[in-house]
């Protein structure tokens, strides 16, 4: 590796890094925004919830990926909450967020799970 990617590759890790709850709340909404982006952020004391609003019928929350200060991370879907399990892999034991790489991975990795009812096949429903 030259110098030059060495250092490209240090900057990366370094705005890579979280450096707290403040700085997450701050870059958050440029961190997620895309056109195409089914996330909406709420903001609360203590976390932040990103979510997956079903507006269809009855307007629920589908899936929320919830950061509280302690930057640990819970994932719920629907109204159950997932098990720690899902998010140790991306995560780590402690379950929590230090870089932006990981929610990134975290929001792919989720997204495919709030599909709503209206958009499963008759053919993926028997499965």
């Amino acid at each position: 590796m030259s110098e030059c990617d060495e250092h490209q590759f240090e900057q990366w890790m370094s705005d890579d890094l979280i450096s707290s709850f403040v700085d997450f709340c701050d870059k958050l909404e440029d961190v997620i925004a895309d056109d195409d982006s089914q996330w909406v952020v709420i903001r609360s004391c203590g976390f932040v919830n990103m979510c997956i609003v079903d507006m269809s019928n009855v307007p629920k929350f589908v899936l929320v990926v919830k950061v509280q200060e302690s930057m640990v991370v819970e994932v719920y879907r629907g109204n159950s909450r997932l098990s720690n399990s899902s998010v140790k892999r991306v995560l780590g034991s402690e379950c929590k967020i230090v870089r932006w790489s990981q929610l990134s991975s975290l929001l792919s990795h989720f997204a495919p799970l709030a599909v709503t009812a209206h958009d499963v096949s008759v053919k993926l429903r028997a499965v």
